[in-house]
């Protein structure tokens, strides 16, 4: 099965110091990129995005938007990317889910809601 090259609809920048955000068919129409992140637990030990007991994904994209975060970092394990074992218990809608099938799909909600994402190894066991 052949997949399809992601690409993005923006074309980003490094110059002056700064970052600049723009129009991939239009670079030259850009703006200067502030960063605004938060910090999610929870990958590097259970396989999922956060350690929150009945909270959904949806809910943490939400209030991301909402109080303007452009940016979250997620710190994964090696072990459970490479493994692909299945989430705990911990993770509410994802629990027992293969940890790549719930890092494809926090990704895919984190985009759709114009997030930027930082995948950190945070830990290799």
């Amino acid at each position: 099965m052949s997949q399809t090259p992601f690409s993005t609809p923006f074309a980003i920048s490094s110059e002056a110091g700064g970052l600049w955000i723009g129009p991939a068919d239009n670079p030259s129409s850009r703006t200067r990129l502030h960063l605004k992140g938060a910090n999610w637990a929870g990958f590097q030990a259970d396989g999922c995005p956060f350690r929150a007991p009945g909270a959904h994904l949806s809910d943490h994209v939400d209030f991301l938007v909402q109080h303007s975060f452009n940016a979250v970092r997620l710190a994964l394990s090696a072990a459970w990317v490479n493994g692909n074992w299945l989430a705990s218990s911990a993770c509410a809608e994802y629990a027992g889910m293969p940890t790549l099938a719930v890092l494809d799909d926090t990704l895919g909600h984190l985009r759709d809601a114009g997030i930027f994402a930082v995948l950190d190894i945070h830990t290799v066991e």
